[in-house]
């Protein structure tokens, strides 16, 4: 959950438009770097969405809220809330569920596992507007991270994760991104995952995703001051 009131003092929000026949899905979310997946799920996907940077919270956005929470998603009368329910719903739009049983099994896998990532990178590490350092930070970095990386690095073959672009490996590149905004050097240690982090970036979507959306959103985790 973010302290919306240090966050940016603009309003911002953005279209991206691929079919003009049908009215664009909404994603409203913080600015900040955070559970973002669904975005990047609608960027990589080619789904034809808006993007509302909210830093007017709550004001009468909450109210539209299931969970009463960011982020939320609306699609013609649908609402939708919960990243990863949203970020799923896109990724069924965008046939980035997996072509195969196996690839949908390992894709939501790695779903799941970039969710316990992220957890524990929230639950560890400062950020922007609470620098101080965290308990758990040491043991996180020294013996947590290296734990998610090393039960990764297994399970890349090459370069990929699954046979086709899934959802799974979008989540997983997500959070490593994250995480190197915090730890350039984080990968040298981990080759495989190393390569399919630089596969990743340089997939013409993934490179619109930083280009278009990701230069609104505003580093969140930060290493303690």
């Amino acid at each position: 959950i973010f302290s919306i009131s240090r966050f940016l003092s603009f309003p911002f929000s953005y279209t991206h438009t691929l079919s003009p026949e049908s009215m664009p899905v909404q994603i409203s979310y913080f600015p900040g770097k955070g559970r973002v997946l669904p975005v990047l799920v609608a960027r990589v996907g080619g789904i034809d969405f808006v993007f509302h940077a909210v830093e007017n919270w709550p004001g009468d956005l909450k109210a539209k809220c299931p969970f009463g929470q960011l982020p939320i998603l609306e699609d013609g009368a649908l609402t939708l809330g919960q990243s990863l329910a949203i970020a799923n719903y896109l990724a069924k739009k965008a046939k980035l569920l997996g072509d195969t049983d196996e690839d949908f099994g390992l894709s939501q896998s790695l779903v799941q596992e970039a969710e316990d990532i992220y957890t524990e990178t929230g639950s560890n590490m400062s950020t922007f507007y609470a620098v101080d350092k965290k308990p758990g930070y040491d043991a996180f970095v020294a013996e947590k991270l290296p734990l998610h990386l090393g039960n990764l690095e297994k399970l890349v073959k090459g370069d990929k994760f699954t046979s086709a672009l899934t959802i799974g490996e979008l989540a997983i590149f997500l959070n490593l991104n994250i995480l190197v905004d915090c730890f350039p050097t984080l990968l040298e240690k981990y080759p495989k995952l190393q390569a399919f982090y630089k596969r990743m970036l340089a997939l013409p979507k993934v490179a619109e995703f930083f280009e278009k959306d990701a230069k609104v959103l505003k580093q969140y985790f930060q290493n303690p001051k």
